[in-house]
């Protein structure tokens, strides 16, 4: 099993680092995920926050999200919009081929 990088804001990193991941990238996430995506043999999942998967490139970002080795796993981060949920769901889905469905948080008064 390879080993497992992230990609995010320092906050995110330092989080991390935390729990026991101690390898990231804060800096140009393009460069950084160039990289990693070539980096398929040392590295096995990559956990991105939204806000740099949405800065890459179209085309750059759509690899990064179609590729399987290494994985990317989009994570929200406190400025970003959606869920972890809807990030693994789709993750899932194009991994699997299966579709699980979301719902929504219900809140109460």
């Amino acid at each position: 099993m390879g080993n497992i990088v992230v990609v995010g804001d320092a906050e995110t990193l330092v989080g991390f680092r935390l729990g026991g991941i101690p390898e990231g990238f804060v800096e140009d996430a393009k460069t950084a995920v160039e990289t990693l995506l070539n980096d398929g043999e040392r590295v096995s999942v990559v956990i991105i926050t939204e806000e740099k998967l949405r800065s890459l490139p179209k085309r750059l970002r759509q690899r990064a999200e179609q590729s399987v080795k290494p994985i990317f796993i989009d994570i929200t981060c406190k400025t970003c919009s959606g869920t972890t949920e809807e990030s693994l769901a789709r993750k899932i889905k194009t991994t699997l081929g299966i579709d699980i469905p979301v719902e929504a948080e219900k809140t109460t008064a």
